[in-house]
């Protein structure tokens, strides 16, 4: 009886320096949360008429299938309103370019035509002024030939003319440079703008009509289902729910008392609460950390009528589990051991399965020795085999 008071006094001493060392750092290992599964809820943000249901309370879907038909009051008509609109502003928009064409090639031709007209003057001025000029030079010497060249009242015409068919054109390629802008600035236009409001108000319609019909993003078991079918619903009423088959997240809540180095993208390991068998383990992965200190919930309160407050962790769960929706669960930061190997690690060495005692062993054989040594002095001289 003696010799076994040692080992559990080892056993008790180890434990209590484990314990003791947690409690002085203000660290753990583990801390506790509540499993949660995803949850699709139908509901729109406009009035909407339920049309058809196509599942009940507690049907298992698949993800993508058909579950309701509804249907939203005028949609059709706003759609044939807004497609008009579009053809009118359109329409309006094509005349507005075609009359700045003719109206570019209409000014192209009268700067065309102005200047040709006022070159035909010039010349035929010019074609006199020089005829009277030879006239002139056959009457009378140079001096006087270039007195009368410089007072020709057809010389002040000709440049009078010359100075209007300038202007003309520059006036007239102002127009022109004007138009060929406005062409050319299409995108700027406020018709432009508002065939683009009026194109996103139908595309906005042709989602509203596609969502409504309605198909699940997860697979799962449906949940509620708060109204019938031909009723009125509100916006941003929920009509169904879908909960997925088994829980995908864990959210954890770590004490504020307690330091404890979580990083995001840590590997952790979940076993449930309740389970009687300590060891089955999951694998998951630190997902997000709370940036602020939020209360716990009840159910994870040692005293639910003291409050208790932490920061809350999200924990992404890999591959399949048996976890049920709402289960208190442990999540370990270190990978687990098994139980019986934490124990043999506590016990004296001549204690461990793995290590036998030195001293054990040569008792053991010498004992099979002397054994065999009687064995073989009993036996009969005339005993073969």
């Amino acid at each position: 009886m003696k010799k076994l008071i040692l080992p559990f006094m080892w056993i008790a001493a180890a434990v209590s320096v484990v314990f003791l060392t947690s409690f002085l750092k203000g660290e753990t290992q583990h801390f506790f949360g509540i499993a949660d599964n995803r949850e699709q809820v139908i509901s729109f943000s406009y009035p909407v008429r339920i049309e058809k249901i196509d599942v009940i309370e507690g049907e298992s879907v698949n993800s993508g299938e058909l579950i309701l038909h509804v249907s939203k009051r005028d949609i059709s008509t706003q759609k044939a309103i807004i497609k008009q609109q579009i053809k009118e502003v359109k329409s309006r928009y094509n005349e507005e370019i075609a009359a700045d064409n003719a109206e570019l090639k209409s000014l192209k031709a009268q700067k065309q035509a102005a200047i040709a007209e006022l070159d035909a003057k010039i010349r035929k001025l010019q074609s006199q002024n020089s005829l009277n000029l030879k006239l002139l030079n056959e009457i009378t010497d140079n001096t006087t030939q270039h007195q009368i060249e410089q007072a020709s009242p057809l010389l002040s015409e000709i440049n009078a003319l010359i100075r209007q068919k300038n202007h003309t054109a520059k006036s007239l390629q102002t127009q022109i440079d004007a138009i060929t802008l406005r062409l050319n600035r299409t995108k700027d236009r406020p018709v432009d703008a508002r065939v683009s409001e009026l194109t996103e108000r139908k595309v906005e319609l042709e989602k509203q009509e596609t969502d409504l019909i309605v198909k699940t993003d997860i697979s799962g078991r449906v949940g509620s289902i708060n109204y019938k079918e031909k009723e009125q619903i509100a916006p941003f009423q929920p009509i169904l729910t879908i909960h997925s088959n088994m829980p995908k997240s864990i959210k954890g809540y770590i004490h504020e008392d307690v330091q404890n180095k979580v990083k995001i993208g840590q590997t952790v390991w979940i076993t449930s609460k309740s389970s009687s068998d300590e060891e089955i383990y999951y694998n998951g992965q630190v997902e997000s950390l709370g940036n602020r200190v939020v209360e716990y919930p009840q159910r994870l309160r040692k005293n639910p009528l003291v409050l208790a407050w932490g920061r809350e962790v999200v924990i992404e769960l890999s591959g399949s589990n048996n976890f049920l929706s709402g289960e208190k669960v442990i999540v370990l930061l270190s990978k687990p051991e098994k139980l019986s190997t934490k124990i043999s690690q506590w016990l004296p060495r001549g204690f461990r399965q793995d290590t036998p005692d030195t001293d054990t062993e040569e008792k053991i054989s010498s004992s099979i020795s002397d054994n065999k040594n009687l064995t073989s002095t009993k036996a009969p001289a005339s005993y073969t085999k």
